[in-house]
């Protein structure tokens, strides 16, 4: 039998199931326990598996493939420090605003889609707005420049530097 946790189900979507499950069987006899029996158990498992695909993304109605997030982290350019994330093993400052987020697991070529997002250290009297813009993309690495506010528009080390890769 599978592993629901390796499913991608949540604890509350376990719990759930076998609660349905056990509700679902006749009461116990005299002497016998109120534990759902481990077919029953089984049954329920498959049944929430069926809205889990073999890569465990829930499938929902419609003909649009799901296309995971393949790493995601959120970076603090001032600190330096890597907040969260997943399958970004580092990040590395190369010099002021321009970081190299190394992966855990390399991509399976440098075609990937870089999302990236943040704060915008910018002066909105006069519209100026910061920039992020990727390049050197590699399969093991990328890297990102960040760009301030003002007339000047240098490189700057933002708080927030939050990226999300898609392959």
């Amino acid at each position: 039998m599978a592993d629901p946790y390796t499913l991608g189900l949540t604890a509350s979507q376990i719990n759930d199931t076998l609660i349905a499950a056990q509700n679902s069987d006749n009461a116990p006899a005299a002497g016998q326990s109120n534990l759902v029996n481990s077919n029953r158990i089984y049954e329920a498992i498959q049944d929430v598996t069926s809205y889990v695909d073999s890569s465990s993304i829930t499938t929902t109605t419609g003909t649009a493939p799901y296309y995971g997030c393949r790493a995601f982290a959120s970076y603090n350019g001032a600190t330096q420090v890597l907040n969260n994330g997943a399958n970004i093993s580092s990040v590395t400052r190369n010099s002021v605003g321009n970081y190299t987020f190394n992966f855990n697991v390399a991509m399976p070529d440098a075609n990937y889609s870089i999302v990236v997002g943040g704060t915008f250290s910018g002066q909105t009297n006069n519209a100026y707005i910061s920039a992020f813009q990727t390049f050197n993309k590699t399969t093991s690495s990328f890297q990102i420049k960040t760009t301030g506010s003002g007339p000047s528009g240098g490189l700057i080390d933002q708080t927030v530097v939050d990226v999300a890769i898609f392959r």
